[in-house]
């Protein structure tokens, strides 16, 4: 019902070029004229009225003292939010009341303290001794000096609002191309994989035209082998053919299948045909084979054992096997485990597959197929990847004691394998620059140190030429040196 409408009025309630004086009429009761309290509307033609004003009114006629509609108590539509408003425009009116009039002498206040930062009448100026040997002001001066450095300020908000405007803009320009960006990629990738999957039929047809032709093959010799087999049986049968005609008939049937058995089989290896499909999207596995011998011994000991390592762009990889268990499944489960043990900074999140091969049936082995962020020294895998008690009952330990475990890995994506590659790259460039540079230093050291010994060598030769012009001048008297024996001391000088 109208009467239970109550709340604050909408936002656009009162037009924003209503003047303060058009305000006040609409807040002004029809009947008394005066401030509307307790707010009651008429629901025909939406004035205002007192409740006392209105109620007292319906009580000796029963319509509206306005449009003359008929109208009693309970349709009156009770305004609360006009109470509300009320009370906020006297606190307009009362705080208005108070800065424009001194509190002191009833005066306008005209000027401005600018040492007591507050507005003061001329009385407060001229006679009060609170404002004497102050600095003061025209109110109207200060005001307007306030108003030009409020509007200066108001333009650098402009000027900031207006920046922002055009952040904003180019951020959803952004948004918008970068989602343009994402479908460009999107149908880019459909492409691609529709592009991928023609591969991949126009590979099965090749390899169903091959498998084809040579069922055809197989299934015409065999039909050939099953007439011939039928043929002689009927041979073999004495009431279709006699025993002399078939002594006169075996010469020719031997020699039949004897050149039967000239013709060669049918390869095997020639008829199987590659059951792989090679992925243009996720590169191939890389494995490592971890075999435990006497793996009871093993167990015993529990200790761990480490596969090969796999090297993969500069990430190191092993596979750790607690024979034995680890932490709280020691002793029940066989604990494996896929450790990066060296790398580059920051998570490398690869695809793994850890296999324990069955002895006798590789259709059996167990296998489990994770992803997981790598830090380096970091290992995940399974502290529960198999019962111990299991496995020779289930055929994974061989006769000699052995269990085989195999680790699979990859990358997740070409992508990412292109990024690896990029950064092990420019590790490797980075890493050559660095030998290069030391290598550069070692000779730099080596010539200084060449360098200083020369003068010294110099010295040791001319002061040998010195003794052997001697030697030559008493030839007759000495025997002559061994070039051989004389020669090392001169390399041990040089070195």
């Amino acid at each position: 019902p109208l009467s239970s409408i109550s709340g604050s009025p909408p936002i656009s309630f009162f037009p924003r070029n209503m003047g303060d004086q058009e305000v006040r009429e609409v807040l002004r009761c029809f009947i008394c004229y005066g401030r509307v309290k307790d707010a009651r509307m008429c629901p025909s033609c939406s004035k205002m009225m007192c409740n006392g004003c209105v109620t007292k009114w319906l009580s000796e006629k029963q319509q509206c003292p306005h449009c003359r509609s008929p109208l009693v108590v309970e349709h009156l539509v009770i305004c609360r939010f006009m109470d509300e408003l009320v009370k906020e425009l006297e606190k307009v009116d009362q705080k208005r009341n108070k800065e424009e009039v001194c509190q002191h002498h009833g005066t306008p206040l005209a000027y401005y303290c600018s040492t007591c930062k507050y507005a003061i009448c001329s009385d407060c100026a001229v006679f009060s001794t609170k404002h004497k040997n102050h600095k003061i002001e025209k109110l109207n001066k200060v005001y307007f000096r306030h108003v030009s450095v409020i509007k200066e300020e108001l333009k650098r908000i402009e000027k900031r609002l207006d920046t922002m405007r055009e952040l904003a803009d180019n951020i959803e320009a952004n948004i918008r191309l970068v989602k343009q960006k994402k479908e460009e990629r999107s149908r880019e990738l459909e492409a691609a994989v529709v592009e991928m999957n023609g591969r991949l039929t126009s590979r099965l047809k090749e390899k169903l035209v091959k498998l084809l032709a040579c069922r055809n093959d197989v299934q015409r010799e065999a039909s050939l082998l099953d007439s011939l087999m039928h043929e002689l049986s009927c041979q073999l049968d004495t009431s279709v053919c006699s025993k002399a005609l078939l002594i006169e008939k075996s010469g020719e049937l031997l020699a039949m299948l004897e050149e039967l058995h000239k013709k060669p089989l049918i390869d095997a290896g020639k008829t199987h045909v590659p059951d792989d499909f090679p992925s243009e999207i996720r590169p191939d596995y890389k494995e490592a084979t971890l075999v435990v011998n006497d793996f009871e011994k093993e167990g015993s000991r529990n200790g761990v054992l480490y596969s090969r390592e796999i090297v993969i762009n500069g990430l190191h990889w092993r596979l750790k096997v607690y024979p034995n268990g680890n932490g709280t499944a020691q002793g029940v489960y066989v604990s494996v485990f896929l450790e990066l043990t060296k790398g580059f900074s920051g998570c490398e999140k690869y695809e793994y597959v850890i296999e324990m091969i069955h002895h006798t049936n590789p259709q059996r082995s167990v296998s489990r197929v994770f992803s997981s962020p790598f830090e380096i020294g970091e290992s995940w895998g399974y502290n529960r990847f198999f019962r111990i008690e299991l496995l020779q009952s289930e055929g994974f330990i061989a006769k000699e004691g052995e269990v085989q475990f195999n680790i699979k890995l990859r990358p997740p994506s070409y992508y990412r394998l292109a990024q690896d590659q990029a950064r092990y790259i420019a590790f490797l460039e980075s890493d050559r620059k660095i030998t290069n540079n030391d290598t550069r230093d070692s000779k730099e050291e080596l010539f200084k140190r060449l360098s200083d010994t020369i003068p010294t060598l110099s010295r040791s030769r001319s002061q040998s030429n010195t003794s052997n012009s001697c030697e030559r001048e008493q030839e007759d008297f000495q025997p002559p040196q061994n070039e051989s024996k004389r020669r090392p001391s001169i390399i041990h000088k040089a070195n």
